[in-house]
């Protein structure tokens, strides 16, 4: 029960269920299907984040770096060491 007690690591590492001499099947770790479950949920929200804000920062990329009319040209700003 020491290993149960000493972290993630330790909990992961023991066994959900163990088989008594008998046959009978007896819950040792239930936390064990717990915390995976919310390990697994946990690193789907992360990846759909991650995701997200990948699409909005390339779209934010693209959106910003497109020239047009309006664009900025260094030989029309009077504060640059031009000619």
């Amino acid at each position: 029960m020491h290993a149960v007690a000493s972290g993630p690591l330790g909990a992961n590492s023991v066994a959900a269920n163990v088989t008594s001499p008998d046959g009978r099947v007896i819950p040792f770790n239930p936390l064990k299907d717990v915390a995976f479950q919310a390990l697994s949920t946990s690193y789907s929200h992360a990846y759909v984040l991650g995701g997200v804000a990948a699409l909005v920062a390339a779209a934010l990329t693209l959106a910003g770096g497109r020239g047009g009319p309006g664009e900025n040209r260094l030989d029309d700003d009077p504060h640059t060491l031009g000619d």
